[in-house]
């Protein structure tokens, strides 16, 4: 049996914004169906009282201009509580300012905590996986030397700040396995620090029940169904998704279903105005996962071409459901997705190029359309929650 301690920055819980997709937990209770013994260490930070006490407007400027969302709970006491069945504990990390490093004594007793709870739990890890390198690298170099195990980590950007610790070499060189959450970041990765003996593409997957009852659609020579879920904030661009259905059907009907919240809510509903479209262009907020499956449903295209994109699980609920889909080149879905064949690459942000797509997905017959939606249902069919598991714990193994 083996007993697999994750490390983590980001993970579910009592007072954790919803907004954050809980990537790390799909893996972990998978593997607890699986017959693996799973402790999970989410080091969570939190920071000085007046970073909790900014007006709603400074944050709006924060996270727009920074992309750093700033807390809105202080989470500063540590707790244990059992998720899916999945035994979490998260101990929180004092930072003095946001996307910095902690001290080597605050992080060194990090380990103290980790080593006590593991002893309390008569737990003797066999590998410790981490994901986010910072603080986990170092707290994986530190317990791995302890427990004498195997140790991966799963990179959500290109690994730079790998760099910002003291004596980075021997942290780097700690890890036997490396996982890249999209090509973009393996290749900028694999540019700096060269290419590792043991890799592997750590895809995220879907749940089942989005393909247990398959969408059958009637493609016509008109699509004039679109939809954009995520949260509407700048680096995402769905303001270019408006205006680009808007320069292309001007008067002529369709219709987008726009599924998130976010900052630019106020300004997107504005320009919706300023268009005169806002009876084509309908906002729904935030809603649960799966009651997105109706709107994926009654859509035809789906269109978000974020930069900055490691990897949109909502691509492949969209591709499960047959929407002909366009993500961003170079992002996450490079790889995945096939321009022309089941779906469509953009240039992030690009709005002329975004256009031309649409345009093409519209001059395609019926059959072409049908096609590549049936590609992009056979292509998430091997990316569901369990498969994708399986396919990692397996190549760490």
């Amino acid at each position: 049996m083996k007993n697999i301690l994750v490390l983590t920055s980001i993970y579910p819980g009592e007072g954790i914004p919803n907004t954050f997709t809980p990537v790390v937990h799909y893996f972990t209770k998978e593997w607890v169906q699986m017959g693996y013994n799973v402790i999970v260490i989410h080091s969570c930070n939190y920071f000085p009282s007046i970073y909790y006490k900014c007006p709603q407007w400074i944050r709006k400027i924060i996270t727009s201009k920074l992309g750093f969302a700033l807390p809105e709970n202080k989470l500063d006491k540590p707790i244990h509580y059992v998720l899916d069945k999945v035994s979490v504990y998260r101990i929180p990390l004092f930072k003095l300012i946001p996307n910095s490093n902690c001290s080597e004594r605050v992080l060194n007793a990090q380990v103290v905590s980790i080593q006590n709870i593991l002893q309390k739990d008569h737990f003797k890890p066999n590998i410790i996986i981490s994901h986010w390198v910072n603080p986990q690298i170092y707290l994986s170099y530190k317990l791995k030397n302890i427990y004498h195990c195997k140790s991966a980590l799963v990179l959500h950007s290109n690994g730079l700040e790998i760099k910002k610790f003291n004596h980075w070499e021997k942290l780097y060189s700690s890890i036997d396995i490396w996982g890249y959450r999209s090509l973009q970041i393996k290749k900028n990765f694999e540019s700096v620090f060269g290419t590792p003996i043991h890799s592997f593409r750590c895809y995220s997957g879907i749940p089942t029940y989005y393909l247990d009852t398959p969408n059958q659609r009637s493609w016509n020579k008109n699509i004039t169904n679109y939809i954009y879920v995520g949260l509407l904030i700048k680096r995402k661009y769905p303001d270019c998704v408006i205006k680009a259905l808007h320069n292309i059907f001007n008067q002529q009907n369709y219709r987008l279903d726009i599924i998130g919240n976010g900052e630019m809510e106020h300004d997107l509903k504005k320009l919706t105005h300023k268009l005169n479209n806002q009876n084509k262009v309908l906002f729904h907020g935030r809603i649960p996962r799966e009651y997105i499956i109706q709107k994926l449903d009654n859509a035809e295209v789906f269109i978000m071409i974020s930069k900055y994109e490691v990897f949109g699980l909502v691509y492949i609920e969209a591709m499960a459901r047959g929407c002909i889909v366009i993500a961003s080149k170079g992002e996450g879905m490079e790889g995945i997705i096939e321009h022309g064949k089941n779906g469509f690459l953009c240039e992030a942000g690009n709005l002329t190029n975004l256009e031309q797509i649409i345009r093409e997905i519209n001059q395609l017959s019926p059959s072409e359309k049908q096609q590549i939606s049936l590609n992009a249902q056979h292509a998430a069919m091997s990316l569901t929650d369990k498969s994708v598991a399986k396919s990692y714990i397996e190549n760490i193994i």
